[in-house]
């Protein structure tokens, strides 16, 4: 199922189109950033990028606090 058009008014439009140029992804349920100089939040840029990154740094986490303990307890 497809989702309805959000209706913008023109000045939405430029600033929609000015932040799409700009490579930002904004969905239908965000609002559109009526200014040049504060962008749209960071995770619309690049979503998957993002998610990944985010994976990343907690697996780096979850295996430097299980070493730390495997240490304190003389396993390594």
């Amino acid at each position: 199922m497809r989702t309805q058009a959000k209706h913008c008014t023109r000045k939405e439009l430029a600033y929609l189109s000015h932040w799409r140029r700009n490579g930002y992804l904004i969905t239908i349920d965000e609002p559109i950033p009526l200014s040049t100089l504060t962008p749209p939040s960071l995770a619309t840029r690049r979503p998957i990028v993002d998610a990944l990154v985010g994976g990343l740094l907690v697996v780096v986490c979850l295996t430097a606090a299980g070493a730390w303990l495997g240490k304190a307890a003389g396993i390594y």
